[in-house]
């Protein structure tokens, strides 16, 4: 039970860091210099 709930919030985690990184980008494509 302790492993399936480690890989459920690694997988959270992971989801977090994934939408953060494409807020990122999106962010990125607009000319900033």
């Amino acid at each position: 039970v302790k492993k399936k709930w480690l890989h459920n919030a690694g997988v959270g985690v992971v989801a977090h860091v994934v939408d953060s990184l494409k807020q990122q980008e999106t962010s990125s494509i607009l000319p900033t210099s």
